[in-house]
């Protein structure tokens, strides 16, 4: 029962994780590790059983292979997609790039072990190990997302910071709104309790818009209901550790109220890791994003927390590419 033990373990840890460090990139991991662990623990107690013990074993081994094969596919699709309905650019074809390379591998892999090259195939399974590496902390950079997407923020008082995603023809477009909706929600829950909270809508204005974001955003509040004097626009920001600063800058001399940071699922992760590096203790909430944008957008967060915290993912990553001359050392007999 060593996987019972470790899920509960696991458990225990990312219940800690979570209270210290609320929205971390580490506590996904952990989670994560802990549904592995009671996967196991429960493949462990259907083992022994005639013939459930192997089907579960068969469906397992054909949902990793399908699911393998499946991925690069319903990326590469997914690129299309966000191809005609956002357009062309780097972020939006992100997805169909990763797709295009997992295939690329897969053919290089069934290409060199046809021919024999061993060089080619060592060096091909040293790409798939560091492959693998960075899809588990995509995994828990993605078991983090969906715990945090699942915390409510109970009513109280609050600096309710609404983080800018561009202006669409100096409009809120649907992804926006759907920030400053989640936040409109916790607002009026607040009110409806007694509570006097401020909603600040942060964005500046960008190279290509015709206003700054947030003065659009208070206007979309209005429009919905909020008033005017429970609304702080901060108009400077230009990246979200600026929202952060500069909002909490803007209502530094206000009555003093538990900070709430409002973005979209995809980027929930990362606002929260930015708030910790400024010491910011806020309860980071995530509203809701269309299904097709997230693989790319999930993608592009992911890439920027690696650039964030580049050493451990780094090196571990050159240790495994340097196995290359072992591996085909190996294959080779010598």
């Amino acid at each position: 029962m060593d996987f019972v033990l470790m899920a509960v373990v696991f458990l225990g840890g990312y219940a800690w994780l979570a209270r210290l460090r609320p929205g971390a990139w580490s506590n996904g991991v952990v989670l994560l590790c802990a549904v592995f662990s009671a996967a196991g623990a429960a493949f462990w107690l259907v083992r022994g059983i005639p013939v459930l013990g192997a089907a579960v074993a068969v469906l397992v081994v054909l949902g990793l292979g399908l699911g393998t094969l499946a991925l690069p596919v319903l990326l590469i699709v997914n690129g299309v997609t966000m191809l005609r309905r956002e357009g062309r650019s780097p972020a939006n074809l992100l997805s169909g790039l990763v797709g295009v390379v997992l295939v690329a591998l897969m053919v290089w892999l069934a290409v060199s072990a046809a021919g024999g090259m061993t060089g080619l195939l060592a060096l091909g399974l040293a790409a798939v190990m560091a492959v693998a590496w960075l899809s588990f902390g995509f995994l828990g950079f993605l078991t983090s997302g969906v715990a945090l997407g699942r915390r409510g923020c109970p009513p109280g008082d609050h600096h309710i910071v609404v983080l800018g995603s561009g202006l669409v023809r100096g409009r809120v477009p649907p992804l926006l709104a759907g920030r400053l909706d989640r936040a409109i929600d916790q607002w009026r829950a607040d009110r409806g309790a007694g509570y006097d909270s401020l909603i600040i809508p942060s964005g500046g204005r960008g190279s290509d818009e015709s206003r700054a974001e947030g003065e659009a955003m208070a206007e979309y509040l209005e429009v919905h209901g909020i008033p005017a004097e429970a609304i702080r626009v901060e108009d400077r920001a230009t990246t979200t550790a600026e929202n952060l600063t500069y909002s909490t800058e803007l209502v530094a001399r206000e009555t003093p109220a538990d900070l709430v940071v409002v973005t979209s699922s995809y980027h929930a992760v990362r606002a929260a890791d930015l708030c910790r590096r400024q010491r910011l203790h806020a309860r980071v909430l995530g509203a809701g994003t269309a299904r097709y944008f997230l693989p790319s957008a999930l993608l592009r967060e992911y890439a920027a927390l690696l650039a964030v915290h580049p050493w451990l993912n780094g090196i571990v990553v050159a240790l495994i590419l340097a196995t290359c001359p072992l591996l085909w050392w190996l294959a080779a007999g010598v």
